[in-house]
């Protein structure tokens, strides 16, 4: 076998954390030298294990990406290979947030730390995507090394500032799940509504149950997606302030910045670290901090332009995919 191969083991491969931990990165790891093998398994049985002994048994390393690992998995990984990656951009030490509702949150909350321990443990190289999530591994004995979700800066291109006559475009984008964190701004949209012509746009596998201002659902697709987020004015990023939050990558706010939009987003973990207020974005915690701002946006073309540009470049300075892929092959290469 020539050069080093990597074993890559993901629960899905239709999810943004394959796309954006895994995928754009595959052709910066092939021209370094690495073969890699992606293969999707929700659940390692011995079965799997044995379908892919010759390939683990050959692999330099494998590489896990936001796999909770049960101890049996545990197991049969680490008697062929102990060179194992753990890579995670989510709070998946918590359970999901219709679980936390549950009586049996509890125990489901211990089940989940138990295999977020074990998978630590695990694994000889802890990869994760902001400080929080860093910060969590090492209070349980772990190093963890920060690598931010990074952004193909050359898919999005700069949106078009509207005249100042049309209707103000808020824009959201996300998965279905998450079009909880909405709610949060329901009162912010109505009052918006009310004193000028806004549209909320939508980009989502789910439409919204929104009804304080008119609003535009668009399917995401992934071939639609620039010329999606260029076509708003200003895009949002509401949270809650929780452990689950904390542990986002910002990468919603990202998106949105390298469309050259303005991002107006919750005062809540690493959007702290991507956004200075009033300068390349804006942070802000009450409703009426949402409103003030938005407003200002929608009556400030230039404000728009100017925070846009500056959004892009603090993209391509720190969270591109030029700058990030080479810290990804780096820290890979150096642990083969």
């Amino acid at each position: 076998m020539t050069g080093k191969h990597l074993l890559i083991i993901t629960p899905a491969l239709q999810t943004p954390s394959y796309r954006y931990r895994i995928a754009q990165y595959v052709p910066y790891l092939e021209k370094a030298g690495f073969e890699t093998q992606i293969v999707e398994i929700a659940k390692i049985t011995p079965s799997d294990m044995r379908r892919l002994r010759d390939n683990i048994a050959q692999s330099s390393a494998i590489f896990l990406q936001k796999k909770l690992l049960k101890r049996s998995e545990a197991l049969l990984l680490r008697a062929w290979k102990d060179k194992i990656i753990f890579d995670f951009d989510d709070a998946i030490f918590l359970p999901a947030f219709d679980e936390a509702r549950e009586l049996a949150g509890i125990y489901k909350r211990w089940r989940r730390h138990r295999k977020f321990l074990r998978t630590l443990c695990t694994s000889a190289l802890v990869i994760c995507a902001n400080n929080y999530l860093a910060g969590v591994s090492r209070k349980l004995g772990f190093d963890a090394t920060v690598i931010p979700t990074a952004v193909a800066l050359e898919r999005y291109h700069i949106a078009p500032i509207s005249r100042e006559d049309e209707t103000f475009t808020i824009g959201w984008i996300g998965t279905g799940p998450n079009l909880r964190y909405l709610n949060l701004i329901r009162p912010v949209l109505k009052r918006l509504h009310e004193e000028f012509p806004i549209v909320l746009k939508v980009i989502s596998s789910e439409a919204p149950n929104i009804n304080e201002c008119p609003v535009a659902f668009k399917p995401w697709r992934w071939e639609d997606e620039a010329d999606d987020l260029a076509s708003l004015d200003v895009g949002i990023m509401p949270l809650t302030d929780d452990p689950w939050t904390r542990g986002k990558a910002a990468f919603k706010a990202l998106q949105y910045m390298a469309a050259g939009l303005p991002a107006v987003c919750s005062d809540v973990g690493i959007n702290r670290e991507v956004i200075r207020h009033g300068e390349n974005g804006f942070l802000v915690n009450t409703a009426d901090e949402w409103v003030e701002v938005l407003v200002t946006l929608a009556r400030d073309r230039e404000l728009r332009r100017r925070t846009g540009e500056k959004a892009r470049a603090t993209v391509a300075r720190k969270y591109s995919l030029e700058v990030i892929a080479p810290c990804v092959v780096d820290a890979i290469s150096h642990f083969t």
